[in-house]
């Protein structure tokens, strides 16, 4: 380069000293040129200004000075996989800042592995070096892929951060198994083996004594047939303890005890039942149009005959309870009061009763349509008829107890698949393997009527 007379520059060290130069004089001094390829136009990375006199000059670059690095840039990760669910810990991360420039980095989980559900990163809150990202709003335990992003800025383009390394901490999610099963004599409703991330529950479970057999509790202790164990934090394996009946030395498993019987009270009818596990309430002598449920202590009163019955953990029953609507006063065409009409269910007909008169009104029998199919280990009230329809037609699901003439369940059991399968077999039905399909189902149809 060369000052104004045309004299050379002459570079010493890190100092650059113009020759034939005064005192009085100023002189602009650019460093690191960069020529345009084609042209005889230079651009610079910087320049400095020197004074030799106590008057500062002013001084304009040209408009081709520009900066050599972008204004912002963004660096997106590859895809990690942790290999299975995954609790998130502290992230770290380092770069070499520069004036003027800034580095953020966002991070993003998902459980697909080409992180389709996650969150954009423009909507991610950023990431602190040193911290826990598990409270982050893009990352989720327990999820499994991870990925982040840098973005990099510089405000005049002539400084850039550099971006150096990145650490992530992090463990698989504990999880534990529990396991249920039964000992002879019964079977498990309920999932036999759940796998729980930690500190989550289970799900319920119950014990389904075979005909001749009750529940006598776990072996862990717990007395309650139905359980759900809560807050796992290890695993959990239990048997429920079925016990046969013996003939000589049967103990029958207790039965609820009724502190206050069901009374009709207003709107409600309320009772109060200890040592209690399940309750059936039904608008027919023999529920055969209800099943248990869990224990309530009251009910809406529906202005109808209701019949209540309670059951214990160990399966035992109480009486049954016949809850009757409060009788209305009746006014006749002539505007006279007249006795109440008060109904009372006889099997099989429903007789009307009056002070005047007495009518007998027959019920109509109703063909009961099954809508599901049904197999092993499922419970709903089409397993119930379906019982009603074997036991009466010769394929006995139980001779006594649970799934007996009178006691059907609603339980799909071993028995009711070993009933169904003689009566598939007895009526040509290939293969006779217990399964109530669409064909059994047809056959079963045409011949069943409620009794």
């Amino acid at each position: 380069m060369h000052n104004s007379d045309g004299k050379n520059w002459d570079q010493q060290e890190t100092t650059i000293s113009p020759l034939g130069v005064a005192d009085t004089q100023y002189v602009t001094l650019f460093v690191t040129p960069h020529t345009i390829a084609g042209s005889s136009t230079a651009t610079y990375s910087f320049f400095y200004v020197r004074s030799y006199s106590n008057i500062e000059p002013t001084v304009s670059a040209p408009q081709n000075e520009e900066g050599s690095y972008s204004s912002s840039g963004n660096l997106v990760s590859s895809i990690f996989d942790a290999a299975s669910a995954t609790d998130f810990g502290q992230a770290s991360y380092s770069y070499t800042a520069a004036t003027n420039t800034t580095v953020i980095l966002k991070i993003r989980t998902s459980n697909n592995a080409d992180m389709s559900g996650a969150s954009d990163f423009s909507s991610c809150d950023s990431i602190t070096s040193g911290l826990d990202i598990s409270a982050n709003n893009c990352v989720t335990d327990r999820q499994r892929y991870v990925q982040y992003q840098v973005s990099l800025t510089s405000s005049d383009g002539f400084y850039t951060p550099k971006f150096e390394s990145f650490n992530l901490n992090y463990a698989p999610t504990p999880t534990y198994t529990l396991s249920y099963s039964a000992s002879a004599g019964g079977t498990i409703s309920g999932s036999l083996t759940q796998i729980i991330f930690y500190g989550d529950d289970g799900s319920s479970v119950g014990a389904e004594p075979n005909s001749g057999y009750y529940f006598s509790g776990w072996n862990d202790g717990n007395k309650e047939n139905s359980r759900t164990d809560l807050n796992i934090r290890e695993n959990l394996s239990v048997v429920a303890n079925l016990i046969r009946n013996q003939s000589n030395s049967f103990t029958p498993p207790s039965t609820p005890k009724i502190s206050i019987e069901p009374s009709l009270s207003s709107n409600s009818v309320n009772w109060s039942v200890a040592n209690v596990y399940q309750m059936a309430i039904s608008e027919s002598g023999d529920f055969s149009k209800s099943s248990w449920v869990p224990y309530e202590t009251s009910c809406k009163n529906s202005n109808k005959i209701l019949y209540i019955k309670f059951r214990s953990p160990e399966g035992g029953e109480s009486k049954i309870y016949t809850i009757s609507p409060e009788p209305s006063v009746v006014v006749n065409e002539s505007g006279l009061a007249v006795a109440p009409v008060v109904p009372v269910i006889n099997k099989p007909e429903v007789t009307v009763k009056t002070a005047a008169s007495i009518k007998s009104i027959t019920t109509t029998r109703q063909t009961f349509k099954f809508k599901n199919d049904l197999k092993l280990g499922m419970t709903n009230t089409d397993v119930k008829e379906l019982q009603k329809f074997l036991n009466s037609n010769g394929f006995l699901v139980a001779a006594n107890g649970v799934g007996s003439p009178g006691q059907e369940s609603t339980y799909f059991g071993g028995m009711t698949r070993a009933a169904l399968a003689k009566f598939q077999k007895a009526n040509n039905i290939s293969p006779a393997l217990g399964f109530f399909g669409p064909i059994t189902r047809k056959l079963v149809e045409e011949k069943f009527s409620i009794k």
